[in-house]
């Protein structure tokens, strides 16, 4: 036995463990697990921004987002499985669980060092020393994620020209385009057309560009900030010089002939009338190792507001956006979105180096008035069911407001791809989500997709590799994809 787990086996003797929560209706393990740390209740809508690695943390309902790697989260409301909040901390290996009177349960645990466990029989708790927090938070850190640097020799593309055919092609398109334009095309060439979406990718050069440019230039502002042992250690400090870099961002102007290609490539395609959508596809994102959901921004874009005789809205592609949404603009929110709080903390967590990370853009058209939502997991390749979470309409699962969640759904494939369907959950918003025929419909894709769709990476050992989708059934009832990734599912 290693002296570290000597060392954390006889603390833990000198402490009585309590089940402050068993097994119940009231009671769902999102993510198994244990963990050490201080306890900390704290409100969802108004975050801390001081949470760290080092705290427990019970939420009196589920949170938008946490902007930094936490040591576990427990909720009072229930809410997406498939959440940002949640598939982080399973890429962690970190603990979620919901439990229904949590800040009452917890009260007494308040600012407390403690060891919890979200386990399959409830939530188990007992005291903890600062070494044995100290030790779980070092042990818990991962390896440094090298990524490799992206390739800045691309130009503006259609997905199904984007090279996908063999693992270095793909990892190519990767560095060039970014993982999620690269994977989107990957099983966009591997599918019927009226499956997906159409689109084009930005490379990442357009950004690498935009950064190099003028003096002092935003790469040697980054450069800068990196440098500054302060902003690695305190998260406060981070957050101000991160903010002035986003504004930085904002007063750069972009290169006028990546303008006149981009703006090109969405008159040719969608028309300059036609709300866009221009998503995050970074290098640092959608890897078995480095999960990244949700870390980047993506924005709605009308080449039409760049055209019309002034900056007032509303836009000329949608009424009901109140400003306008130009080129340049939606470009750099993009851009900007990779020095958000959240994802340089995510980053810094995994260590992944600064200097290697870029941007690029995935454009396909903007949904509206879409029927539902929808985000589906598959099993282990040996395994038969898929777990689906559907909310409706224009709502999100992956990031739901605080007392909203989504419904939910097991599919399970048996001889002959016939597929049972259980309901787990309903939705917070809606009797029924989704039909029995959209989710006959989508497991015969899943089916499909999991079956086609080429996965380069190797597991580690006692982990397998799942895919990780988004679809959307449209205003007319089609069901599509806009998004693939693999997913490290680590054993519990």
């Amino acid at each position: 036995m290693r002296e570290a787990e000597r060392r954390q086996k006889n603390l833990g003797q000198l402490y009585t463990t309590e089940v402050l929560v068993p097994a119940s209706s009231a009671y769902v393990p999102y993510v198994r697990g244990a963990a050490f740390g201080r306890l900390r209740r704290v409100k969802a809508a108004a975050l801390p921004e001081d949470l760290g690695p080092e705290d427990i943390v019970v939420f009196d309902a589920a949170p938008f987002d946490v902007p930094t790697p936490i040591a576990a989260a427990i909720t009072a409301a229930p809410h997406a499985e498939l959440s940002h909040l949640n598939v982080r901390s399973a890429a962690r290996g970190t603990p979620s669980c919901r439990v229904a009177d949590a800040m009452s349960r917890f009260e007494s645990w308040e600012g407390k060092l403690a060891r919890v466990e979200c386990g399959a029989e409830g939530v188990a708790i007992r005291a903890a020393s600062a070494a044995e927090v100290a030790d779980a938070v070092r042990r818990r850190r991962p390896l440094p994620v090298t990524i490799a640097p992206p390739d800045l020799s691309g130009a503006l593309v259609n997905l199904l020209e984007i090279p996908a055919d063999g693992v270095a092609e793909r990892s190519l398109s990767r560095r060039r385009y970014g993982a999620k334009a690269a994977n989107l095309a990957t099983l966009a060439q591997r599918i019927p057309a009226a499956w997906t979406v159409r689109g084009f990718a930005i490379p990442l050069a357009a950004y690498d560009a935009f950064i190099h440019q003028g003096s002092p230039s935003l790469a040697s502002r980054i450069d800068e900030i990196f440098a500054d042992a302060r902003v690695l250690a305190d998260p406060a400090y981070r957050k101000t010089r991160l903010a002035a870099l986003r504004a930085a961002f904002e007063k750069t102007s972009v290169d006028p002939e990546t303008l006149r290609l981009v703006s090109g490539n969405v008159e040719t395609m969608f028309g300059a009338d036609t709300m866009v959508r221009f998503r995050s596809s970074s290098n640092a994102e959608d890897d078995v190792l480095f999960n990244g959901a949700g870390l980047y921004d993506s924005v709605s874009v009308c080449l039409a507001d760049d055209r019309d005789s002034d900056s007032r809205g509303p836009s000329r592609c949608d009424g009901d956006t109140k400003e306008e949404r130009g080129v340049a603009r939606g470009l750099v929110k993009v851009w900007a979105s990779l020095w958000t709080d959240r994802a340089v903390a995510e980053r810094l967590w995994y260590g992944i180096d600064p200097r290697r990370v870029a941007m690029g853009v995935l454009v396909d058209p903007r949904a509206k008035s879409e029927r539902a939502n929808i985000v589906a997991f598959t099993a282990s390749p040996n395994g038969p069911a898929f777990l689906v979470e559907a909310q409706k309409g224009e709502l999100a699962v992956v990031s739901s407001e605080p007392g909203v969640w989504p419904e939910q759904t097991r599919l399970r494939i048996g001889p002959g791809n016939a597929l049972s369907i259980e309901r787990m959950a309903t939705s917070s918003e809606a009797k029924e989500v989704l039909t029995e025929s959209v989710l006959r419909e989508l497991g015969a894709r899943l089916v499909t997709i999991q079956s086609l769709f080429p996965v380069d990476d190797k597991a580690p050992a006692g982990a397998d590799i799942i895919l990780d989708t988004e679809w959307k059934v449209l205003a007319d009832g089609r069901l599509i994809i806009k998004q693939i990734r693999p997913f490290l599912r680590r054993p519990r």
